[in-house]
């Protein structure tokens, strides 16, 4: 069965923008398809995929605008030191951008280090500075250090050749300065008291030096917990309804995507019918259903695929619903469960496990009904 799909090619000016490559060589034009690659997957949420694409592009053209995609591909990715690189690079490859340009590359760089840590390092002029192995270059620095957030290791050689190693954690929109001077580490902003410069603490007035051999007291024992109050002391019924809340939450969520999906194919398959039978001058009244032979064989493939596409929607539509339905017959179970087995009055008594209320989730197939129900054994 033949399968009809259209393809829209759309730009996305407020972030992803159109790159115009005034060469025709081959490798201009493959770095063009890669380009163009690049923005549906973008226009799709595809950001990885996006990433990969303009780098495909930028290797085979190294247009500075393409730098403005990846960063925006990068950020939308989860990868916030790379996109800051990104528009960074544009800063510097770009001659003359315009302001909008400028103005994109500026705001990326913002939105990237909002999510990255900023690392200062106040040193000796002449000290070499590496992170986490890579070398930074010597002090003073260019310009602070943006890294990921977490534990990192800085390890500065003075120029006498003593090397000192810190290990810091960058925290996301803080700035930490490593000072040599210092054994801390201090975060920008946040006063440091060293211990050593501590007062020593004032005595009461009226302390009581403590007895040194002081009598034993005997605590009274710690009173037992209460049957049937906290949670049930059986909690595998428990943990076992929240996996299939959480699976057919799952499932219900797939089938949702898979039923637009189709309903998209399904869209553009009616469109490509009704737009080829306007050429023909063919009503669409029953094209589909009850049409001449001559109607069927120009429409037929592409009315079974419509039919195909309309059946899948409806399919994964009831399975969404069954998935729905079962996520909350098991959400509402579990938590009818985890508060009447700790307080139903068969609950745990002198250490026997006893389950007092137990939701139980029954199938129901009476006539007229298709479903489950929620009961509750006592």
């Amino acid at each position: 069965m033949k399968r009809c799909r259209a393809l829209a090619l759309v730009f996305v000016l407020s972030s992803v923008g159109h790159v115009a490559f005034a060469d025709d060589d081959a490798g201009t034009l493959a770095a063009r398809q890669r380009f163009r690659e690049g923005i549906e997957f973008f226009d799709k949420g595809h950001y990885d995929s996006a990433r990969a694409s303009f780098l495909q592009a930028y290797a085979l053209k190294k247009h500075p605008d393409i730098l403005l995609n990846l960063g925006h591909s990068s950020l939308k990715a989860g990868r916030a030191l790379e996109a800051y690189r990104y528009f960074r690079q544009f800063t510097v490859e770009s001659k003359n951008p315009s302001a909008d340009k400028l103005q994109d590359a500026q705001t990326g760089l913002a939105e990237a280090q909002s999510s990255l840590g900023t690392i200062t390092v106040k040193a000796p002029q002449g000290s070499s500075v590496s992170l986490d192995g890579e070398a930074l270059g010597q002090t003073p620095l260019p310009k602070p250090v943006i890294t990921e957030p977490g534990a990192h290791t800085v390890v500065v050689k003075l120029p006498d050749g003593t090397e000192r190693s810190f290990t810091i954690k960058a925290t996301a929109g803080l700035v930490t300065d490593v000072d040599t001077t210092s054994s801390a580490v201090i975060p920008a902003g946040i006063p440091a008291v060293s211990p050593a410069s501590a007062p020593p603490p004032v005595p009461h007035a009226n302390a009581v030096k403590a007895d040194v051999n002081p009598t034993p007291v005997s605590l009274p024992p710690t009173p037992s917990k209460p049957a049937g109050s906290g949670g049930p002391h059986n909690m595998t019924p428990f943990w076992i309804g929240v996996g299939v809340t959480a699976a057919a939450a799952a499932g219900a969520t797939t089938m949702y995507l898979f039923k637009t999906s189709a309903q998209d194919d399904a869209d553009t398959v009616e469109a490509l019918i009704k737009e080829r039978a306007a050429k023909d001058g063919t009503s669409t009244t029953g094209i589909c259903s009850g049409a001449s032979a001559t109607i069927q064989k120009i429409y037929g493939d592409a009315c079974d695929t419509l039919k195909d596409n309309r059946d899948k929607v409806d399919t994964n539509a009831l399975l969404g619903n069954i998935f729905l339905g079962v996520g909350i017959a098991s959400a509402v179970g579990t938590v009818v469960y985890y508060f009447a087995a700790a307080r139903g009055p068969k609950a745990a008594t002198q250490g026997e496990t006893k389950v007092g209320w137990l939701p139980v989730l029954v199938p129901d197939f009476r006539p007229g009904q298709k479903g489950l129900q929620l009961s509750v054994q006592f």
